[in-house]
């Protein structure tokens, strides 16, 4: 569906649920839920309060990979959170799939490793990369894609989106194959 035909709103790994309180000031009838970490729910739950989303989003703390639920989620957002789970990345990314509504949108922004160019100050920016998140970055952004697809989650669109921790890739997706 398209925003305005949404319904649900899963927001994982950001721990401070911006992104969901967001979706739901916009859209009036949007109901989210945002899973994080233990050490993040009190961030969250404050959030949630300021912005007088308690009838509206609902916070779990369930892992990527195991989060569980009858709800079909009009779209899901995983916004760096995919990287200590690149050993399981397949059964996340199926996890996902199985959440997401027929029609649904997959909204995926992390970083990914990619051949260093430039002026020989890559490594220093690699490191900057690495202190500021948990574990870099997906190793394999072909590989990603191929995940995705193989879980039913195809690709409709991919961009850049630029930080002053350098650039991450936004990916896109639906359940639904679009017909050529």
């Amino acid at each position: 569906p398209g925003f305005q035909d949404a319904h649900t709103f899963l927001e994982v790994g950001t721990g401070h649920g911006l992104y969901a309180i967001a979706a739901c000031q916009v859209h009036q009838s949007l109901k989210a839920t945002v899973c994080t970490t233990p050490e993040n729910i009190d961030l969250l739950q404050k959030n949630i309060s300021l912005y007088g989303m308690e009838d509206r989003i609902t916070v779990c703390s369930d892992l990527p990979g195991s989060i569980t639920g009858d709800a079909a989620y009009s779209i899901i957002l995983a916004s760096h959170m995919l990287y200590p789970y690149q050993d399981r990345l397949t059964d996340v990314i199926s996890n996902f799939a199985a959440l997401l509504a027929p029609g649904g949108l997959f909204l995926s922004n992390h970083w990914f490793i990619h051949e260093s160019e430039g002026t020989g100050s890559q490594g220093l920016y690699e490191l900057e990369l690495a202190m500021h998140s948990r574990y870099h970055a997906i190793h394999d952004q072909d590989e990603f894609e191929k995940i995705c697809r193989e879980s039913g989650l195809y690709m409709f669109q991919t961009g850049v989106m630029r930080s002053g921790f350098g650039e991450s890739t936004i990916h896109m997706a639906s359940n639904k194959k679009e017909e050529n």
